[in-house]
C-alpha cells in the first residue's frame, strides 16, 4: 500500500498506461461455436414482457428446470396450436397483454 501521495500518483499513472498495440487475446472461437453452433443456436428476445419472464422463472424454480427448459416446450406448443388453427395470433397477443396488465 502506498504511504506517500507521490506513490499513489505513480500507481494511478501506471494503471492508466495502455500499450500502443493491443495485447494478444486468447482464441475463444471454440466457445462461440459451442454457444452459437448450428444445433445450439441461442437467441434472446427484445421487448420480452417482464411479467412473462418472471412467470417463466417462477415455473422453472418450482420444477427444478432452467428458464429455457420451460420456455422452449411452451413456445413449441404455442406454435403447434397456431399451425393447427386452434388459436390465432390475435388471441395469443391478448393473453400477453392481459399478463402485462395483471
Amino acid at each position: 500500500m502506498p504511504e506517500k501521495l507521490s506513490d499513489v500518483a505513480g500507481a494511478a499513472r501506471a494503471l492508466q498506461h495502455r500499450p500502443k498495440t493491443p495485447l494478444p487475446t486468447k482464441d475463444r472461437s471454440w466457445e462461440r461455436k459451442k454457444r452459437h453452433g448450428e444445433k445450439t443456436m441461442q437467441v434472446a428476445f427484445r421487448d420480452f414482457p417482464r411479467a412473462l419472464n418472471e412467470r417463466l422463472k417462477e415455473i422453472a424454480g418450482r420444477e427444478g428446470k432452467t428458464v429455457a427448459q420451460v420456455a422452449v416446450p411452451l413456445i413449441l406448443y404455442g406454435l403447434g396450436q397456431l399451425d393447427e388453427g386452434s388459436v390465432t395470433l390475435s388471441e395469443m397477443e391478448h393473453l400477453v397483454q392481459d399478463l402485462g396488465s395483471g
